[in-house]
């Protein structure tokens, strides 16, 4: 897959540059390794753009239901970083996010190992909330490091996430 450069700039910290994370928010792990390679993807929704998609995504409800809604209504935001992996060694990035999150005492949820490909997905949660979730897929081409954060209901997650079964989305599996 050819990596692309996306960004998707919704707020910009005074002084800071694009998309710059939110570092007092509990949930945001910044991408902050010194000396990182430019990334191939950057995306960062936060704040006013969520708050779009919702309001957007009220205006359908009477057809679809509040699922979706509900859903952006707890997120708070999404960043997305990609690197290519073939032109550099990523794994002391790898490493110093793996750092960060047990020393902030995220628990790793899943890490899936195949010959080459790591998927690890880290989740802090705040008794029954989910503050963030992290996310890292690294294989010999790319690395891609995902963080969703907001007040998200793990049970209500739940319910909304089989409900949207109702919506007639695409299946991975087509």
């Amino acid at each position: 897959m050819n990596l692309m450069t996306v960004e998707a700039q919704v707020e910009q910290s005074k002084g800071g540059r694009s998309g710059e994370e939110k570092t007092n928010v509990k949930g945001v792990i910044p991408f902050d390794f010194p000396n990182a390679p430019e990334p191939k993807i950057e995306v960062n929704l936060t704040g006013k753009l969520i708050a779009l998609a919702a309001k957007a995504a009220k205006a359908q409800a009477a057809e679809q239901g509040q699922e979706l809604t509900e859903l952006l209504d707890m997120v708070k935001g999404i960043y997305v970083r990609g690197y290519n992996s073939s032109t550099a060694n990523l794994d002391p990035m790898l490493r110093h996010y793996e750092n960060k999150l047990k020393k902030d005492k995220w628990e790793v949820i899943a890490k899936v190992k195949e010959e080459n490909e790591t998927v690890q997905v880290s989740m802090l949660l705040d008794q029954d909330i989910v503050r963030g979730l992290f996310v890292m897929i690294a294989n010999k081409d790319e690395t891609i490091l995902v963080n969703i954060f907001g007040n998200i209901d793990f049970e209500k997650l739940g319910k909304l996430l089989g409900s949207l079964k109702g919506l007639n989305l695409p299946s991975l599996e087509d």
